[in-house]
C-alpha cells in the first residue's frame, strides 16, 4: 500500500495531481504545501487520516482541492484555503470554523463541507462568487444568514440536517 507521506514530485511542473481512489493511507504531508502553481489537488476516496497540515495555507495558487471521502479530522479553522473550489465532505472535520474560514474566501466558488462534525453559527461577508454551498449534515446552528441569497452566482445551497432556527430569510426571493 502506497503511503501518502512518501510521495515525491517536482512542484514547479505539477498542474494537476490526481491520486484518488488508490487506497492511500496515512497523514497528509506538509510537502503538499510546495504546490505553488495554479493546479488541482485531488486525493479523494482514500484512507487519509489526521488533520490537514497548517502549511497547506501556503498553497495560494491552488485552484481546487478534493479531499472528500477520507478520514480527515481535527479543526478546519486553523487552515486557510484561498481556493476557488473546496471539496471536504464525508470526513470527520470538527470545530467552529466560520468566523475565521469563510469571511476570507471572497473568490470561493464551491464549498462542500457536508457530512462532517462542524458547528457554530454562520456569518460573514457576502459570498459574491459562491456558486455551490453544501453544509448539510453538520451541527451548524442559529439563523440562516440573509446574505447567502443575495449573490447572483448561487446555483445550489444545501443547509439540511443542521440545527438552524428562526424564519426563512426574505432574501430567498432574490434567487434567480
Amino acid at each position: 500500500m502506497l503511503e501518502a507521506n512518501r510521495m515525491h514530485y517536482h512542484s514547479s511542473e505539477v498542474r494537476e495531481l490526481h491520486l484518488s481512489r488508490l487506497q492511500l493511507s496515512g497523514l497528509l504531508t506538509v510537502e503538499l504545501a510546495k504546490l505553488r502553481q495554479r493546479c488541482r489537488l485531488s486525493l479523494y476516496s482514500n484512507s487519509l487520516n489526521g488533520s490537514i497540515p497548517g502549511g497547506m495555507s501556503q498553497c495560494i495558487l491552488l485552484r481546487a482541492i478534493y479531499l472528500q471521502y477520507n478520514s480527515l479530522s481535527g479543526n478546519l479553522w486553523s487552515v486557510f484555503f484561498p481556493n476557488l473550489t473546496i471539496y471536504l465532505q464525508y470526513n470527520s472535520l470538527s470545530g467552529n470554523l466560520w468566523s475565521v474560514f469563510f469571511p476570507n474566501l471572497t473568490n470561493l466558488q464551491v464549498l462542500n463541507l457536508a457530512h462532517n462534525h462542524l458547528s457554530g453559527a454562520i456569518f460573514g461577508q457576502d459570498p459574491i462568487s459562491l456558486r455551490v454551498l453544501d453544509l448539510s449534515s453538520n451541527s451548524f446552528a442559529g439563523e440562516i444568514p440573509t446574505n447567502f441569497f443575495v449573490t447572483h452566482q448561487l446555483q445550489l445551497i444545501n443547509l439540511s440536517f443542521n440545527y438552524f432556527s428562526g424564519a426563512i430569510p426574505t432574501t430567498i426571493g432574490a434567487l434567480q
